[in-house]
């Protein structure tokens, strides 16, 4: 399995925010390497990436923009990833959600997803595999726009 520093080393290192003109898209991890790295290969990809390491943040964030994708770490401090996807769906309805988290199980998996998670990926995982993920979340909400309560 690839390391997550894989061909991405030598970038810049302000990355809370970067322009591409790709998928808006919201980062929460609250590991501050992971979230770098994590952020730059999106970047790479395309992405116009905010990413931040705390609920309230992220929450903050998505008062002043409007995100196509985000990718919410599951295991926060002072929140649960999965209670953060239902306050942003309830900014943003359309936004897709990506669930990361280091402990898989097909439980927690099925209840993200019925919660309305896109998808429901363990870490570590291959970037192509987050690449390619965020890229399906984002044009699954342009061809079928979610309307939530």
């Amino acid at each position: 399995m690839p390391s997550l520093l894989e061909g991405i080393i030598g970038q810049p290192t302000d990355m809370r925010r970067q322009s591409t003109p790709g998928p808006c898209l919201l980062l929460v991890e609250d590991d501050p390497d992971l979230r770098e790295v994590l952020c730059r290969a999106l970047v790479r990809a395309g992405c116009r990436v905010t990413a931040v390491g705390t609920p309230d943040d992220a929450v903050d964030a998505a008062r002043s923009e409007d995100f196509d994708v985000a990718v919410l770490d599951r295991g926060l401090p002072g929140a649960d990833g999965l209670t953060l996807m239902g306050q942003l769906h309830a900014l943003h309805a359309d936004m897709r959600a990506i669930v990361f988290s280091g402990r898989w199980d097909e439980g927690s998996a099925a209840t993200a997803r019925a919660l309305g998670a896109f998808a429901y990926l363990s870490k570590p995982c291959r970037l192509s595999e987050l690449r390619r993920t965020v890229e399906d979340a984002y044009w699954a909400g342009i061809v079928y726009p979610a309307k939530r309560p």
